[in-house]
């Protein structure tokens, strides 16, 4: 008698997977798609890669931009899309040296040397051309002379050297003879006083050496100097003009001695002394009276 053998009853899987199977024939025989992720801006990349799918500017490999935003999706921003020195401005923009707020577009212009605006232009007063070391707007008055700026040394090159906006009274020519107090005008109040000068007879020292020529004094007080005219500086009572006095001097200084001055006969005494007759030295005031009926002693009798 032959024994049949009973399977067990298994439930069958065919009608499970039969959708699946039925899927992948299709796709196999190219019957039927894979399901493509979607991509919502249009930009070739689908949400599954795309960093932000609602910006067609933002995907995997997009060239980056200056927007400060991650455009490749790398997870960073380019270097330069930074604003490493917060001032509001990134580098890819052209705007200078992030290393450094003060550097911005539109940034106000300082006292620095640096163009601090990015207009590629320093301002003309931030040089220093002259090589003093300070410029223009640190106080630099004249920044095409390295002997001129804010603090320098007094020269005597009648220029406002230090920049206090006054050149010193000693650099000034005050009195237009073209000679400063520094260069050697002794009196700048007087255009006929200054080193070099000719020496004029006024009792000044026109040429400032320090000393008065001698003829320029007046020794005896009499108003007059020798160079104006003074024959004899040692006597108040001879000088150009001078009344002539009964004293055989030249009191005027007109180089003559007037007659009635001079002792023609040798008796001693002058006409104006009371001789009077200046021919006869017996002849004189006071003299003995001869028996020479002359009147001797020029009493009048």
């Amino acid at each position: 008698m032959s024994t049949t053998r009973s399977c067990p009853h298994r439930p069958s899987l065919f009608p499970a997977l039969l959708p699946a199977l039925l899927v992948c024939v299709l796709v196999s025989q190219g019957c039927l798609k894979e399901p493509v992720p979607p991509d919502e801006d249009g930009d070739g990349v689908s949400n599954e890669y795309d960093c932000d799918d609602t910006d067609e500017s933002i995907y995997p490999g997009a060239q980056e931009g200056c927007d400060g935003v991650d455009t490749n999706c790398d997870g960073a921003l380019g270097t330069e899309e930074t604003d490493d020195d917060g001032d509001g401005q990134n580098e890819c923009g052209g705007y200078g040296d992030d290393t450094d707020a003060t550097i911005y577009e539109g940034a106000a212009e300082l006292c620095d040397g640096i163009d601090n605006d990015c207009d590629g232009v320093v301002p003309q007063d931030e040089a220093d051309d002259d090589g003093d070391g300070m410029r223009g707007c640190e106080g630099d008055c004249d920044d095409g002379d390295a002997t001129v700026y804010g603090g320098a040394d007094e020269l005597c090159d009648r220029l406002d050297n230090d920049c206090d906006g006054s050149v010193p009274d000693d650099e000034s020519d005050i009195d237009g003879d073209g000679v400063t107090g520094c260069e050697g005008d002794c009196d700048e109040a007087d255009a006929t006083v200054h080193d070099g000068a000719e020496e004029l007879c006024d009792g000044i020292d026109n040429d400032c050496d320090g000393v008065l020529p001698a003829d320029e004094f007046d020794d005896d007080g009499d108003g007059m100097m020798v160079c104006a005219g003074d024959c004899d500086d040692t006597d108040g009572t001879i000088y150009d003009g001078a009344p002539e006095l009964c004293d055989r001097l030249d009191n005027d200084c007109d180089g003559v001695l007037p007659a009635d001055e001079l002792e023609g006969d040798g008796d001693g005494m002058t006409e104006c002394e009371g001789d009077c007759d200046d021919t006869d030295g017996t002849i004189y005031e006071g003299a003995p009276e001869l028996c020479d009926r002359l009147d001797n002693d020029c009493d009048g009798a």
